[in-house]
């Protein structure tokens, strides 16, 4: 058993520079109603959500110095420990090897993700720029039978630099809206994209061969590169086109203010600029998403329904992304959603120069949903004007 642990607790600590090779300065508004919102009012996220929003914009907005931490949150695997570790103080053997077994079963095949993120940004009317530093671990434990399955999935590293230089204007009073985005950007991937087995790590295969160059490959420190992404996006507010003032689809779009979203990013595949495999290429996605959003009193209502990478061929659950917000009182926002099946939320408060938000994210790690669930828990911290 201490032999387990230690060889977790090592894995865990090389998990803090690996990343997913994807990274789309994710917001914690978007992480808590379920990765949805793309057809959403424009705030101080549409740049990475759908920078059309930006015509919505009003006021003008100053991120000073945003710090967000997410860490990870596996329920399952603490439970399974603090139990098993209840059961070693008894006399039964029987219920020792069982808490045993499902603690395995569950710190065998966990997910973790990592990140930290600093993100000072500047938004206005049609317009919104920020400097990103964005780090982000996401592995996998697969510990089944010992030469069979992965000590862990060590995929590329993400470690991101770079610029956002977003606009987006409206037309015929601002219901038909387009965006751009621009992301100049330099990354840094220090693993080899392949997967470190037990044996290799606790035997020394590669003769010759460190257990550093074995985890990391040869070269590790030259991988780095530019590269500049861009994304489109265009939203629509649905109309009433003359009807009656007082009827009923006058009546229902003044209220519940639908809007229907479509976004383009990574165009034809972000490309960095390296003769090497690493840093990887970004993949492009087609993202489609509807949204209403009424209001009653002193609260504001946000209702929003995704389709996210709709050209992947993952399963239907993988792109299905559901959110709602209500903000009481305009400063204290509860949001939850659905994220691939599995359950989001979180709250944010936004007073005068100071903003917090604290929130639960969770994703698939695999390519069918409610498999392989990847939990997060975080915090969000920023001096504003």
């Amino acid at each position: 058993m201490r032999v387990l642990i230690i060889i977790g607790i090592v894995c865990f600590s090389f998990s803090a520079l690996q990343a997913d090779p994807i990274s789309s300065n994710e917001r914690p508004r978007g992480q808590m109603m379920g990765g949805a919102g793309l057809a959403l009012t424009g705030d101080k996220d549409s740049a990475m959500m759908n920078p059309a929003s930006l015509a919505d914009v009003e006021g003008t907005d100053w991120q000073l110095f945003p710090v967000l931490i997410e860490v990870p949150f596996a329920v399952d695997t603490l439970q399974t420990g603090l139990d098993y570790n209840d059961a070693r103080d008894g006399n039964d053997t029987a219920a020792k090897k069982a808490a045993l077994e499902k603690f395995l079963r569950e710190a065998g095949s966990s997910s973790y993700r990592t990140r930290m993120n600093l993100y000072p940004s500047y938004t206005r009317r049609y317009m919104h720029f920020g400097l990103l530093f964005d780090t982000l671990a996401d592995d996998n434990f697969r510990m089944g039978g010992l030469g069979s399955n992965q000590l862990m999935e060590a995929g590329d590293t993400s470690i991101t630099a770079g610029a956002i230089l977003s606009g987006g204007y409206g037309f015929d009073n601002n219901s038909i809206q387009v965006g751009a985005t621009l992301r100049p950007m330099y990354r840094v991937s220090p693993f080899e994209n392949y997967d470190q087995r037990v044996l290799d790590v606790a035997a020394g295969k590669n003769a010759g061969s460190s257990v550093q160059n074995q985890i990391f490959g040869n070269d590790a420190a030259k991988r780095t590169a530019m590269g500049v992404a861009v994304d489109a996006g265009a939203k629509y507010w649905l109309q009433t086109y003359g009807s009656p003032a007082d009827g009923f689809y006058s009546r229902f779009v003044k209220q519940w203010k639908p809007s229907f979203g479509v976004t383009y990013q990574d165009i034809g595949n972000t490309r960095v600029m390296t003769d090497k495999n690493l840093p990887a290429d970004i993949k492009q996605s087609v993202s489609v998403g509807m949204a209403v959003q009424p209001s009653w009193r002193f609260v504001e209502t946000a209702w929003a329904l995704d389709f996210r990478n709709v050209t992947d061929e993952k399963a239907i659950w993988n792109k299905l992304h559901f959110g709602a917000e209500a903000l009481l009182w305009k400063f204290w926002a509860i949001r939850a959603g659905v994220s691939q099946g599995y359950i989001t939320g979180g709250m944010g408060i936004n007073i005068p120069f100071f903003e917090m938000d604290v929130y639960v994210a969770a994703k698939e790690a695999g390519s069918y949903a409610s498999i392989d669930e990847v939990r997060t828990i975080g915090l969000r911290l920023s001096l504003t004007l």
